[in-house]
């Protein structure tokens, strides 16, 4: 997301959201965030951000909890069944956030 915010991008990003969430009964759910000149298309999606950032190694321990659902109350229903602290971030919130921290790297 940040990345698409930094270079001013458009483009789509498609996630598959994780089991137990209630959703995922039958075909795996996915949700799509369309992005226009940088800036995500209005939708209720959002990406939980999971307790624990900087514990080693994140790969492991960190980036599988960070992901984004539907809405906020499947977020917060995954990571009550996942015993995992953290908080739903709206899509809109965190793309400011993460197109500050790529526009340096971003050509």
């Amino acid at each position: 997301m940040g990345i698409l915010g930094a270079l001013g991008g458009d483009g789509v990003i498609t996630s598959r959201v994780p089991g137990g969430t209630g959703l995922d009964a039958g075909e795996p759910m996915v949700v799509t965030v369309r992005f226009e000149r940088g800036e995500p298309r209005p939708t209720p999606a959002v990406v939980f951000l999971a307790e624990g950032y900087g514990e080693s190694p994140i790969v492991d321990n960190w980036c599988p909890t960070v992901n984004l659902f539907p809405t906020a109350a499947d977020a917060r229903t995954w990571a009550r069944g996942h015993g995992v602290g953290g908080h739903p971030v709206p899509v809109a919130e965190l793309v400011a956030d993460a197109t500050a921290m790529w526009a340096p790297v971003v050509p």
